[in-house]
């Protein structure tokens, strides 16, 4: 049941990779959320490739059939062992280093700062109540885009009016008059059939 130097070798390779994110993880806060996740994550593909080479091994065509089955152990060892070496790792990770996680004071007043700071009054125009300042100038300046609107206003006004009266108006040029016209007209030719 001696395992190759193969089955050694990757797991030299996951154990070389976990110390490498331990150790980034370790020294790059940015990278210290994501750390222990991929350990794990490494973990697991070394248990792939470790069933990956057991499965490989299976030999049921041989009259060896106790060969058949090393291989299977040997490549199932390499799954445990993999599995295990991320899941360590991972936790230890997470034991020595725990995450920072703000007060939840310390990210409403951070919260506040920046609404603080997109408010605020400044000349260049870059926040949002210097913009407003501007709008605001430009519509009562304007007295022409105002007269416009209001001029569209009345235009549509007076053209539903005419609409509606077209429509349903009494005279017997609207539409209305002139179906109780047809329908009256209809009466009389049933009336004399």
């Amino acid at each position: 049941m001696m395992m190759t130097s193969i089955q050694y070798a990757i797991i030299g390779i996951v154990a070389i990779l976990e110390v490498v994110l331990f150790v980034h993880g370790w020294i790059n806060p940015k990278f210290r959320q994501r750390a222990p996740g991929l350990m794990t994550t490494l973990g697991i593909l070394g248990t792939f490739v470790g069933i990956t080479i057991a499965i490989y091994g299976l030999d049921f065509t041989s009259d060896e059939i106790t060969d058949s089955v090393t291989g299977l152990i040997n490549g199932m060892r390499v799954a445990f062992v993999t599995s295990v070496l991320g899941l360590l790792f991972s936790l230890v990770f997470r034991w020595l280093l725990p995450p920072k996680q703000a007060s939840s004071q310390d990210s409403s007043l951070e919260v506040l700062s920046h609404i603080r700071k997109a408010l605020g009054d400044s000349t260049d125009g870059n926040t949002i109540l210097s913009q407003l300042n501007i709008l605001r100038t430009a519509v009562r300046g304007d007295d022409g885009v105002i007269a416009g609107i209001r001029s569209l206003r009345n235009d549509v006004h007076d053209q539903l009016f005419d609409l509606n009266r077209a429509i349903g108006g009494d005279d017997e040029r609207s539409l209305v008059g002139r179906l109780d016209r047809l329908r009256t007209d209809v009466r009389e030719e049933s009336g004399k059939l």
